[in-house]
């Protein structure tokens, strides 16, 4: 008796022992790969003068907002877009055209001299007349007028073109001064 006693337990451990043995090993968890978010919109950049222009080859913009609108004024025709400087600062533009597409542009307006002054049709620039003896006008773009104290010579954009405005010196050295005028609608 004490021997199938032996036997059943030795029947029990062996049916007991692979229940007691470790599970196979576990799967290994999952590995998690990072993924960068979509890019952005890329933006295009520019870089414009305070006082000048920078065009651009855009078709049909129909609107245009920028994060500091006061940075710069946005003029568009059927194929171009031009910004003038107005304060020096970073901006970005968002433009839309007629076809739907948005692009984004960051613009630097810098205090460099510009090479060019730009005017909007209308636009005024006050040019100071101290040690100056004469003034004279090429092109037809600007008028001229003397301020009633004769300190400063206000040169209006009357149509688009390019004009120069020569300021002689009392000494017989002439300064000019390019002044570019545009035309558009003003989007900004």
């Amino acid at each position: 008796m004490a021997r199938i006693g032996m036997w059943i337990a030795v029947g029990l451990l062996a049916v007991a022992m692979p229940a007691c043995r470790t599970h196979r090993r576990a799967r290994p968890p999952v590995t998690m790969v990072s993924m960068q978010p979509p890019a952005d919109t890329p933006h295009a950049q520019a870089s414009v003068p305070v006082g000048g222009s920078v065009t651009f080859e855009a078709e049909h913009v129909v609107s245009c907002e920028s994060d500091v609108p006061d940075l710069f004024r946005a003029y568009a025709t059927t194929q171009s877009l031009t910004l003038l400087g107005r304060k020096a600062g970073r901006g970005t533009l968002h433009l839309r055209i007629q076809a739907g597409d948005e692009f984004y542009l960051d613009v630097d307006v810098t205090s460099d001299e510009p090479a060019r002054r730009a005017l909007a049709v209308g636009e005024q620039l006050p040019l100071p007349l101290d040690d100056v003896k004469d003034t004279s006008v090429t092109g037809d773009a600007v008028t001229t007028a003397k301020s009633s104290d004769g300190t400063q010579l206000f040169v209006t954009a009357v149509k688009p073109g390019i004009a120069i405005v020569v300021l002689e010196a009392n000494d017989g050295t002439p300064r000019p001064v390019d002044i570019l005028v545009i035309s558009g609608t003003r989007l900004l």
